[in-house]
């Protein structure tokens, strides 16, 4: 199949502010200690966040931003019907349809479907209370494995993540992209 031009242009687009929130992340790179989970806490009633955790809070919300950004590309491609692998295994692990988890899907990697697991956290897209235990468990392990990673871990994972996405839609799909360093 084909993209549309609407969907060209909408690519484009994507992943040119996905190149400006991985940019304005890039600090995220010194942080190998601190975790993503680490910073709720201090957002509790009554706490002040100090400036190092209000610092990763916001280099947190570039790094989530450009997942969005990076995902909304993937979901682009996949409603032209050219999913890429990670795209597939996310939405067989995790939006099954019927009552049985499929016996052939497996937790998607985060190498190559972090961007996806992290605009589903940040989408809050949770199974409904009436949904299968199984399918309750992938969404926690989902939460679990976000929180484990460094904010440099993540930030490397993105930026892979990007640069493979950027050579794909360049080589197969004649895309344009604008240069990263383009300013805005």
């Amino acid at each position: 199949m084909t993209l549309s031009k609407n969907q060209r242009r909408e690519i484009r687009q994507l992943m040119y502010t996905a190149s400006y929130y991985l940019r304005s992340a890039s600090p995220a790179k010194k942080e190998r200690t601190c975790k993503l989970g680490e910073t709720a806490f201090a957002f509790e009633q009554g706490a002040v966040p100090d400036r190092s955790v209000r610092h990763l809070v916001l280099l947190g919300a570039h790094l989530s931003t450009t997942a969005i950004r990076l995902a909304t590309v993937e979901k682009v491609l996949n409603k032209a019907g050219i999913p890429t692998p990670a795209y597939k295994a996310c939405k067989a692990y995790f939006y099954y349809r019927g009552k049985k988890a499929p016996r052939d899907s497996r937790f998607p990697i985060c190498a190559s479907s972090l961007h996806i697991l992290l605009r589903d956290s940040i989408g809050h897209e949770e199974p409904p209370e009436t949904d299968s235990d199984e399918r309750v468990k992938r969404w926690a392990e989902r939460e679990r494995q976000i929180r484990r990673l460094t904010f440099a871990d993540a930030y490397n994972t993105l930026a892979q993540i990007d640069h493979t996405l950027r050579a794909c839609l360049q080589a197969e799909h004649g895309i344009e992209l604008l240069a990263a360093s383009v300013r805005p």
